[in-house]
């Protein structure tokens, strides 16, 4: 249980003195006796356990900040909304130093707690400001940030060259005193940075704490910015100020909850941690890309696929953090090299159906492809019997007719050749509509343009499935190959459709930007007459 070592309030609302309230309050770094705060009344108050305070009363607004000198035992300086920043001496009675800002409000003040003569200001504006103190007149360095109000600013504890700042915008920037052009860091947070305090002994490590509508403290790597490194979500309402404790192993913290909390840093949230740290996906052409974290390396982390065919595991454990894996090394599936070459040697169109299958069922066997060799030549038997059976079903009708044209009434029919045709014609179609749905659409296109006038398709699906595989012909430069699908689709639909996806792009052989019309002979961007991109 906490109990309270010294009350300090020394007035009463009913005598109209607000000093009882503090907007932000400072231990004296070497005197544990003098604390110093900002009350809501623009005074500056100097504490002292044992003697009466002092209060300042030369701002004309609210002082929103106030920090000791960290090389100096009695200075002490306020950051307020009136626009300015006073530097005080407590052994005095006012101010010693006031330096005008120019830029509204003054959210945030900090010295530089290895240059002595160095100060840094927030302010309302989106602006921060570098004052070296020796010359008080005028600001050595300002940035326009943003133009929202920037709350915060920090120097590093470690190092005297970085600071950090944050406010409404919900970035926390990383500056270096000596290159102030553009921030060393980025960090994207929830909301609004209200707070902001480098972790002692971890120069990479900032912590905040927001303004609104997010209840816990994180703290960031500045080198890892987009996922904070811990987290802390004991409050239940906005966190107004924080601080590391000496031994840097708890964070103690206020909040509107009106409890006051000592955080250990073994109970922190760790969200890098919890999120997932492996992931693939499959490229268009039988790719895998697989990202892995270092500490999955010789874990349980394997990938495993399903099999297109034999139906079995399939496992792999990559051993790089980013890696691209061409799949047939694992299945029997087709590779970039079997899709060119039945690409390049298939015979779609200009011969007997038996030919074309007899011709495509040799390449099959050539790349060692037994399931395809089998489809073509499942799919002309079943061709031929449907033939076969076409014209023995015309035989026997036309021989059981009698003179008039009329059936013989003692004429009964061999064959149901209804029934045989619609299960020719399924399974043919459920050939095409297994290789499609295995990942194959070469095999099903090019099956389909054989036999397009035996099988009926939905055209639909078959659209999706010419583009799907002229997609893959065109990532790989098959042009001639593209050229003769579309010449292939004999049907009208299939063929208009087929033609209106084969785009070719023509660029400027010069500078390579595109050329809005084919028929144009001159390049509006680099001005030269264009040359063939391809034949050049």
């Amino acid at each position: 249980e906490w109990v309270p070592l010294k009350n300090l309030r020394t007035g009463t609302r009913r005598g109209g003195t607000l000093k009882m309230s503090a907007v932000d309050v400072m231990w004296h770094p070497k005197n544990e006796d003098i604390i110093a705060s900002a009350p809501p009344n623009s005074e500056v108050i100097i504490w002292n356990r044992f003697k009466n305070q002092r209060a300042y009363k030369e701002h004309t607004q609210l002082v929103n900040k106030v920090k000791w000198n960290p090389h100096s035992d009695h200075e002490l300086i306020s950051a307020s909304n009136d626009g300015t920043m006073k530097v005080w001496d407590i052994r005095t009675d006012g101010a010693c130093k006031t330096l005008h800002g120019h830029s509204g409000s003054v959210r945030d003040v900090s010295w530089n707690p290895h240059l002595n003569s160095y100060i840094g200001a927030s302010f309302d504006d989106g602006s921060f400001q570098i004052w070296d103190m020796r010359s008080e007149r005028q600001w050595q360095t300002r940035v326009m940030d943003e133009h929202k109000s920037l709350l915060s600013f920090e120097w590093s504890i470690e190092d005297p060259k970085l600071f950090a700042t944050g406010g409404i915008s919900k970035y926390i920037k990383i500056w270096d005193f000596q290159n102030d052009s553009a921030p060393k860091s980025s960090i994207k947070t929830v909301s609004s940075i209200y707070r902001l305090k480098w972790r002692p002994n971890h120069p990479d490590q900032i912590c905040n704490c927001s303004m609104t509508n997010d209840n816990n403290i994180y703290i960031w790597n500045i080198n890892k910015p987009y996922v904070p490194q811990y987290s802390f979500q004991t409050h239940k309402d906005t966190v107004t100020d924080f601080e590391f404790h000496e031994t840097n192993n708890y964070i103690i913290s206020a909040s509107k909850d009106s409890n006051l909390v000592i955080q250990d840093m073994k109970n922190a949230y760790l969200p890098l941690k919890k999120m997932m740290v492996n992931t693939l996906c499959f490229g268009a052409t039988d790719t895998l890309a697989f990202v892995n974290h270092p500490n999955s390396f010789g874990g349980p982390n394997l990938l495993n696929k399903q099999l297109s065919e034999n139906r079995l595991s399939d496992r792999f454990q990559p051993q790089k953090k980013v890696a691209v894996y061409d799949m047939n090394s694992f299945r029997d599936f087709n590779s970039i090299d079997n899709i060119k070459y039945f690409a390049q040697n298939y015979q779609l169109s200009g011969r007997r159906i038996e030919e074309l299958c007899n011709h495509n069922s040799e390449v099959a066997a050539r790349a060692k492809k037994a399931s395809i060799q089998n489809a073509w030549i499942m799919m002309y038997e079943l061709y031929r019997s449907r033939i076969e059976h076409k014209e023995l079903y015309d035989a026997s009708t036309s021989g059981n007719r009698n003179g008039g044209g009329q059936m013989r009434e003692s004429y009964e029919p061999k064959m149901n050749w209804e029934v045989l045709n619609d299960i020719e014609t399924t399974t043919m179609k459920n050939t095409l509509e297994f290789f499609a749905q295995q990942g194959d659409v070469q095999s099903a296109v090019c099956l389909y343009l054989v036999f397009y006038n035996h099988i009926t398709m939905d055209k639909n699906e078959l659209i999706k499935w010419i583009y799907a595989y002229q997609e893959i012909l065109r990532r790989l430069k098959l042009w001639v190959e593209m050229t003769e699908i579309a010449t292939v689709c004999q049907n009208a639909n299939i063929g208009q459709s087929s033609t209106s996806i084969t785009t070719i792009t023509t660029r400027c052989g010069h500078c390579g930007k595109q050329i809005e019309s084919m028929s144009k002979v001159y390049c509006e961007t680099c001005k030269k007459a264009a040359i063939c991109p391809v034949c050049e």
